[in-house]
């Protein structure tokens, strides 16, 4: 609170004055976290003090700090209204059908929560919950596969191809397809070890045409005709039409993917959760 007041305010007396502390132990405080990082944070040769490099980048870490702390203390304060930064890791394929333009799955009815949203493979994510990078995190896992205890289950889709559009109901062979070609993630996605597997017992190789980590991209070009590419069935269905693409059976693909809302360890506050995995459940319901 000291340093931040120190940044912000650019002068000792004045950040003495905000929090209510003696000029010499404004300055002591400094001193001693100067010490213990043994960085020098402040220019003081300048009027007002301005920071130094290594400075900016203690206070991105001390303000991320004290907004986790404002997160915890909520937490367990039951009159308190959930406030701070809230996290939010969502796939890559889901992100369209999520995060509807004017919602952030449901916090936006928490006033002083500020929404953070990271997309990313759900490997990824689990990574980032394992790490305290995240409150929370909605995952898509294959059918089978086990998933955390504290996890909260709030949808089933199936994985299909996605192509130019053609009649309803219309089916593609998984050798046609890798014929054209794929767009799909780079390696290390789920959707791309699906394929490669079913490939395999067919004596295949992947054919793959683009990387690219933009499910709208995927989309865009699976529409174009030139390359095929994979989707959960609960895809946002404006992106589809407007890529004049569709979902297309594929019979050697029969996967089931489950989704669900995961906290982290430290997340406390599981009114927001609730709202999270509320809100994910009734987008992801087709």
């Amino acid at each position: 609170m000291v340093f931040q007041a120190v940044a912000t305010l650019g002068s000792i007396q004045a950040a003495s004055d905000r929090v209510g502390m003696t000029q010499s132990a404004v300055t002591r405080t400094i001193q001693r976290l100067e010490g213990s990082l043994g960085r020098e944070l402040f220019n003081r040769r300048q009027r007002p003090f301005i920071l130094t490099p290594d400075g900016e980048e203690a206070l991105r870490h001390a303000v991320e700090i004290l907004e986790r702390l404002d997160f915890m203390q909520a937490a367990f304060d039951d009159e308190s209204e959930p406030a701070g930064t809230f996290r939010l890791g969502v796939p890559h394929a889901l992100v369209a059908s999520l995060l509807r333009p004017g919602g952030f799955l449901g916090l936006e009815r928490f006033d002083r929560i500020r929404p953070s949203i990271y997309a990313g493979w759900s490997g990824d994510l689990r990574a980032r919950l394992g790490r305290g990078d995240l409150e929370a995190a909605i995952t898509i896992d294959a059918d089978g596969r086990e998933v955390a205890t504290n996890a909260i289950h709030v949808g089933h889709a199936r994985l299909q191809v996605v192509g130019r559009r053609q009649a309803a109901g219309s089916e593609i062979d998984i050798a046609t397809a890798n014929a054209s070609g794929w767009a799909l993630n780079p390696a290390g996605c789920g959707y791309r070890d699906v394929l490669s597997e079913a490939l395999e017992r067919l004596g295949l190789s992947l054919n793959i045409g683009l990387e690219t980590n933009s499910t709208e991209t995927q989309i865009a070009v699976a529409g174009s005709g030139r390359l095929y590419s994979l989707a959960p069935s609960v895809v946002d269905s404006v992106l589809l039409a407007s890529a004049g693409a569709d979902l297309l059976c594929c019979p050697e693909i029969d996967v089931g993917l489950n989704f669900q809302v995961t906290p982290a360890a430290h997340t406390g506050r599981m009114g927001v959760l609730d709202a999270v995995a509320n809100a994910a459940a009734r987008l992801l319901t087709k």
